[in-house]
């Protein structure tokens, strides 16, 4: 079921890597800061990037992801493969740097609060799970956007499926991602405090559903190297 990245629709890479405990990357006017837009700026180099976001997690602030789309699946393996990858993050993470590529869906707005849900299933589950878990994660979706709804304080919505599989619980994995970014943390609270919520009833759900679990990672804003204004298409 592995499917290979060289196509010509956009790919967006998900790096995830852990930084030391009092790192001070995100701060402009340390070292660590003068190193990590050093490495954002020769990331945006590369042949084919189109567009960087990255967020440091609210429940665990040693972790850091960085979405990065190309234009298309050769630009992103080109990166993952050149040499330069394999020293670019020195300096910064003090743990292996993984890989993923999802094909995504939707638009996120970057400068808001956002929660990004990550749901695994194995490989070795029939087609028709994955079509039928699919299609449950659409539907989910789509009823939070209806009028009038508490959850109408989100503001927009990314999805997508790993393109090819992950190694997850000792298993083959797909994972399927989801990027809610919402008007405010106070709006976020007040929705997941809400027992009859959409999010609340169908979102978890599918996280209970998910059989080989989920991890789910919070950003007080996804920040881009280069100051943008609007919502960002991934």
């Amino acid at each position: 079921m592995t499917t290979s990245t060289s196509y010509n629709d956009e790919v967006t890479q998900v790096l995830s890597f852990s930084v030391g405990t009092n790192s001070e990357f995100d701060l402009s006017h340390s070292k660590a800061g003068s190193k990590w837009r050093a490495t954002c700026r020769m990331i945006e180099k590369q042949p084919g990037w189109e567009h960087l976001l990255w967020g440091r997690d609210m429940y665990d602030l040693n972790v850091v992801n960085v979405y990065i789309t190309w234009i298309d699946g050769e630009s992103a393996e080109a990166f993952l493969a050149a040499p330069s990858f394999a020293t670019i993050f020195h300096g910064i993470a003090s743990s292996p740097v993984s890989s993923t590529f999802f094909r995504i869906r939707g638009s996120i707005c970057h400068g808001k609060p956002t929660e990004a849900l990550r749901l695994y299933n194995p490989i070795s589950a029939p087609l028709h799970d994955h079509d039928d878990f699919k299609q449950q994660l659409s539907t989910a979706l789509q009823d939070m956007w209806q009028p009038n709804g508490q959850e109408r304080n989100v503001i927009s919505v990314a999805r997508g499926r790993s393109i090819s599989e992950v190694k997850h619980r000792g298993q083959e994995a797909l994972v399927y991602l989801v990027l809610l970014t919402w008007s405010s943390l106070d709006d976020m609270y007040r929705v997941k405090n809400n027992v009859t919520s959409t999010y609340n009833l169908s979102l978890l759900c599918l996280k209970a559903m998910a059989m080989l679990g989920s991890e789910v990672a919070l950003y007080p804003s996804l920040m881009e190297h280069e100051p943008r204004t609007g919502c960002t298409i991934l």
